[in-house]
């Protein structure tokens, strides 16, 4: 798989901690087209991470760590790749929870209008 980001630090995805809880929701499809994606693009954003109390808690990323753990069933290298992530800096867990939400974009909605538009030369 390729990788096409770049980032002066990394991850495994056995370190990654979850953090979001039930945040966002995923479908079994929803990870099957990342799976597809990730497969065809490659990994295009690195993982986001906060790194306190001696773990790595994920604020942006469970979905491809989701379907890259699904990938690692078929090609177990996966497991050993060292993945681009990017540390976000918070005091506190609420600090934590607040970059996330920001991280998330959860400011603004996506339209079916605003991907027709934004896709029509893909």
């Amino acid at each position: 798989m390729e990788i096409k980001c770049t980032t002066k630090d990394t991850i495994k995805l056995t370190e990654c901690v979850p953090f979001q809880g039930n945040l966002k929701k995923r479908t079994a499809q929803d990870i099957a087209e990342l799976k597809d994606s990730l497969l065809r693009e490659g990994l295009l954003m690195p993982f986001a991470v906060w790194d306190h109390d001696d773990k790595k808690y994920l604020l942006d990323g469970h979905g491809r760590k989701e379907a890259l753990v699904q990938l690692a069933v078929e090609d177990a290298n996966l497991l050993n790749v060292d993945w681009p992530c990017i540390y976000i800096r918070a005091d506190t867990e609420d600090d934590a929870r607040k970059a996330l939400l920001q991280i998330t974009s959860s400011y603004g909605k996506i339209t079916k209008t605003g991907v027709k538009q934004f896709t029509v030369s893909i």
